[in-house]
């Protein structure tokens, strides 16, 4: 029988310190309504007309008399046509009830107060069949609410790490969903603890694996950090993640965290080593360390804060205001 610690907190709701987030975000999602049904967009999409481009070629000789001759020519050159790709799955994980699924919630809280990390996956045929040598290909959220507490010295960042196993999305729904709109979910999903909780609505530890704690099985970083500023909302945010799709990953995913998430985040497993990551509940159910797990560094902020909290438009959201361009997407273009 598991100790009581194994099971969330008794109240399905967050429990944030910065209570005035909790209340707008709140008020945000009931505007967007009840999570329920929508459509689903077609996996592959185009971003613009595939029309040929034209580009300007010029050569330039010179004579041994030392006169120069200088010609341009316009030639018609084939470029693929860019294109978007849409995520297959999301939620985002909470350090502060870590068998909770939310992988039906409209938002993906990404930020501190009690730490929560999202994660996204693509399919991975559709990625290697739309890709073409010279591609440059970026991961774009929207961002639907921001809790303002990002400093005052427009430094802290957002990163994206490429994540090494995929997961089960679930159909939980509870932080921060008004009323009756608030679901635990049924059958398997992704929480904190677990890429694959066969049983999400009972609140326990199943299939908990050390290394996938808080999305830590992850490659090397590539993406630079994506500054996040104060008051900005209904704005795209992208990654740079070529090198992560050329690394060749077995699934095409990430999981996208607060560059500094200070005391509260597990700080082993990106790097940190400040962390108050507790290893008591890994010893009681018998798995102990995977040392194949990589370890990334994480810088801290220069102004010695860290953080701030972000929510996006998970797939669940953008079918929910009608606009699969609000999800989570790849960008893929051609120069």
């Amino acid at each position: 029988m598991p100790s009581d610690d194994s099971r969330d907190p008794q109240s399905p709701a967050e429990s944030e310190s910065d209570s005035r987030y909790a209340l707008e975000r709140r008020k945000f999602l009931a505007l967007l309504g009840a999570a329920g049904t929508y459509a689903t967009p077609a996996l592959v999409g185009l971003l613009a007309s595939s029309r040929p481009a034209f580009a300007q070629t010029s050569s330039q000789s010179r004579s041994y008399t030392g006169s120069s001759s200088y010609s341009s020519s316009t030639s018609l050159v084939s470029v693929p046509a860019p294109a978007v790709i849409y995520a297959i799955g999301d939620a985002f994980l909470r350090s502060d009830s870590p068998n909770t699924n939310e992988g039906g919630n409209p938002l993906l809280r990404v930020g501190v107060g009690s730490v929560t990390r999202a994660v996204v996956l693509f399919d991975r045929t559709s990625v290697m069949n739309v890709l073409q040598p010279g591609a440059t290909v970026q991961l774009a959220l929207r961002i639907a609410f921001n809790g303002n507490n990002w400093g005052q010295q427009d430094n802290r960042t957002v990163d994206v790490y490429p994540l090494l196993e995929d997961f089960v999305e679930g159909n939980g729904a509870q932080s921060g969903m008004p009323g009756s709109g608030a679901v635990r979910g049924t059958g398997a999903g992704v929480t904190w603890r677990s890429p694959d909780d066969p049983n999400v609505f009972d609140n326990t530890p199943h299939g908990a694996t050390r290394r996938w704690r808080g999305g830590n099985r992850v490659g090397t970083k590539t993406a630079s950090g994506v500054v996040h500023l104060n008051q900005v909302v209904e704005q795209d945010v992208t990654w740079g993640v070529t090198q992560d799709i050329l690394a060749g990953y077995p699934v095409v995913g990430w999981v996208i965290k607060v560059t500094d998430e200070g005391n509260e985040g597990d700080w082993d497993a990106f790097g940190g080593g400040r962390g108050r990551e507790r290893h008591d509940d890994d010893d009681r159910h018998g798995r102990g360390d995977d040392h194949g797990e990589h370890r990334a560094a994480v810088p801290v902020g220069d102004d010695r804060g860290y953080g701030g909290t972000v929510s996006y438009y998970s797939i669940q959201g953008a079918g929910t205001v009608g606009n699969a361009d609000y999800g989570p997407r790849l960008i893929v273009t051609y120069v």
